[in-house]
């Protein structure tokens, strides 16, 4: 009997300029675990054109360095300005067409990665 090898996917939603944080600490945190996911997607929600241009320049960058996991960008098509709902939503949406149930989604929120609230500001 043939075993089935499950497939890792993670979802980081990204909004209101917070660039820094999502390329020092969340993308990073992501690909430095023991067992590295086999799709990371970043959904940007982000409002401001400018911010967009440059998340995704930046996950271009990553790209080049990563091996191991397939990186995706999305921009959160839903209810805009609002990671919670519409960017987790359209995370969810990608990933129902390259995992099936037998696999594993997982979600990055910023209080997991113990950012207070004054660094989330800046």
């Amino acid at each position: 009997m043939k075993r089935i090898q499950n497939k890792i996917g993670v979802i980081i939603a990204t909004s209101l300029g917070r660039k820094e944080l999502l390329f020092s600490r969340a993308i990073k945190s992501v690909l430095e675990q023991t067992y590295k996911p086999d799709y990371l997607l970043i959904v940007d929600d982000n409002k401001i054109e400018e911010n967009c241009v440059e998340i995704e320049e930046g996950i271009c960058q990553v790209r080049k360095t990563e091996a191991f996991t397939e990186i995706y960008y999305s921009r959160n098509l839903r209810t805009r300005g609002q990671s919670g709902t519409g960017a987790w939503n359209t995370g969810f949406d990608f990933y129902k067409s390259i995992l099936d149930e037998a696999d594993y989604i997982a979600i990055l929120l910023f209080r997991q990665l113990n950012i207070s609230h004054s660094m989330l500001r800046n």
